[in-house]
């Protein structure tokens, strides 16, 4: 919601939920590592994204996997 107010699109693509899916699962604390994951991994790059003026209005964010399955890539149209 608070970048669609800024116009710039978010799109994950099922390769990077299945990869939050299987990162952030934990069923004694339910969602919460979830969330923490989703902030560490994306918000926080898309924050820096913001704060650099390197992400404006109109941009699409794509969120990926890299080749290696490690991490998840952020990428900007």
């Amino acid at each position: 919601e608070s970048l669609s107010q800024r116009g710039i699109t978010l799109v994950v693509d099922d390769a990077a939920m299945a990869w939050l899916a299987q990162h952030g699962q934990d069923d004694r604390y339910g969602a919460r590592p979830l969330i923490r994951l989703i902030d560490r991994e994306i918000t926080n790059a898309i924050g820096g994204l913001l704060l650099t003026g390197r992400l404006t209005s109109g941009a699409t964010v794509r969120v990926g996997v890299e080749a290696d399955g490690e991490a998840l890539s952020i990428a900007m149209d």
